[in-house]
């Protein structure tokens, strides 16, 4: 299991540091945004910010550009509109193949690459009311917009990612929320101060 979240994580480097002028561009522009709003930044949120964009542009890389860049257009044999068929599927390869790599991938990985959707922006701007709800909407709608994404190209568009990556949503919340508890002090250096 380490070697494939290494794998996924390898994958998604070069699309991040890719993304690193982008950032820093949107960074100056909106350092200069919340001073004028009489706000200042802090290192930590920075840091909180920064990895956060880092993440989704990695995550763009392996979910939304093409893999090879191969476009095929929409073939239904590629789309999966049955709830709850992966655990089918990951049983049935497990017996044959005596692996647990399909369930890891398809099941926890597609829980544990949405979590930072809805972990960070509750950390970075504070908790939204209804914050549950917010990080896993943010999740589903982020994951709509993956599958759609995916139709015209050679990969699977799964209903099954979609209520997985929400509940990765809902799980980044709840770290959120653990931390925000157990350690007030840390969940408050990552927000923008008053000057």
């Amino acid at each position: 299991m380490g070697r494939m979240i290494f794998a996924f994580l390898l994958r998604m480097l070069p699309a991040a540091l890719a993304a690193v002028p982008a950032v820093a561009v949107l960074r100056f522009f909106g350092v200069r945004r919340l001073r004028q709003a009489g706000l200042d930044t802090t290192p930590w949120h920075e840091a909180g910010l920064w990895a956060f964009l880092l993440f989704l542009a990695g995550l763009a890389a392996i979910t939304v550009v093409p893999q090879g860049w191969q476009w095929t257009g929409l073939s239904w044999d590629r789309i999966n509109l049955i709830p709850f068929r992966v655990f089918r599927e990951s049983f049935i390869l497990r017996r044959a193949t005596g692996s647990w790599g399909y369930f890891v991938i398809n099941v926890v990985g597609n829980i544990v690459m949405f979590l930072p959707l809805g972990f960070f922006p509750c950390l970075l701007w504070g908790e939204w009311k209804s914050g549950l709800w917010r990080g896993t909407g943010c999740a589903l709608l982020a994951s709509l917009c993956v599958e759609l994404c995916q139709l015209p190209q050679n990969r699977g568009t799964d209903v099954d990612d979609l209520w997985l990556n929400a509940l990765g949503g809902a799980l980044g919340f709840g770290l959120y929320w653990l931390v925000s508890r157990r350690w007030p002090g840390v969940a408050e250096r990552f927000r923008v101060k008053k000057r």
